[in-house]
């Protein structure tokens, strides 16, 4: 399936609203799923993506003190 065709039958897929639910991260659960990552190796992009997030929400509390 080219990129074309991928994109048509996307694009012809019905358009409902995405309902999503916002998680509060902290450090702690983002922690908890780093170590989890940590256990099993085939989850390494798991573990990269929650070092990458603490490292993130380490920052914007850095810049933004409550």
């Amino acid at each position: 399936m080219t990129e074309e065709s991928t994109e048509r039958a996307f694009n012809q897929l019905p358009q409902k609203p995405i309902l999503t639910t916002k998680v509060l991260e902290t450090p702690d659960s983002i922690q908890r799923e780093f170590d989890v990552a940590k256990l099993n190796p085939t989850r390494l992009q798991e573990k990269l993506d929650a070092q990458r997030r603490i490292e993130k929400l380490k920052k914007s509390q850095i810049d933004n003190p409550s």
